[in-house]
């Protein structure tokens, strides 16, 4: 596989990067909520979802949400790599490792964000979690998408329509 060019590898970077930054912000959230759920914390709505021993309990409640954003950490890591390492580069796997962490964040950001909606009025720790995951769910599904168009065409194909201009005959 062809790398992109040295214009389109700063431009995924820079993609990858608001990535893993809205990756890490929708963990912070992701990890104060499950944090207030195992304390058992008064603001936190999980009371009548999780029974018995609280620390499992919560764990399991909110593991496939850990483990999605992971899962999107490590693929926009793996990304970073394949746009700048030769060996790394194999365009399918990269942008089927993307459309399913894109499918799992889909389902993340929909609960995240209809719970933040829910709490539009409160204003309490959890409330502010809720809409950091969401806040984070958003900008990685965004820059997931910016991702794909510039790093899927083969060939720089689309270096080509980005840098020329149009030719118009006269």
């Amino acid at each position: 596989m062809v790398l992109p060019s040295a214009m389109f590898r700063v431009i995924i970077s820079i993609v990858l990067l608001v990535n893993l930054a809205g990756a890490i912000v929708a963990l912070g959230g992701l990890a104060k909520i499950t944090d207030m759920c195992r304390k058992n914390d008064p603001q936190s709505v999980t009371d009548g979802l999780i029974a018995g021993d609280r620390v499992y309990s919560c764990g399991m409640y909110y593991s496939l949400d850990w483990w999605i954003v992971c899962l999107q950490i490590f693929v926009s890591i793996l990304a970073l790599l394949a746009s700048w390492v030769n060996s790394f580069n194999s365009r399918f796997f990269i942008l089927f490792a993307l459309a399913v962490a894109t499918t799992l964040y889909c389902g993340f950001a929909q609960t995240y964000v209809t719970s933040s909606y829910a709490l539009r009025d409160t204003d309490n720790v959890f409330a502010k979690s809720i809409k950091a995951c969401a806040a984070g769910a958003i900008a990685v599904l965004i820059t997931n998408f910016i991702f794909a168009l510039f790093f899927a065409p083969e060939n720089n194909e689309a270096n080509v329509i980005l840098t020329q201009a149009p030719k118009t005959e006269a």
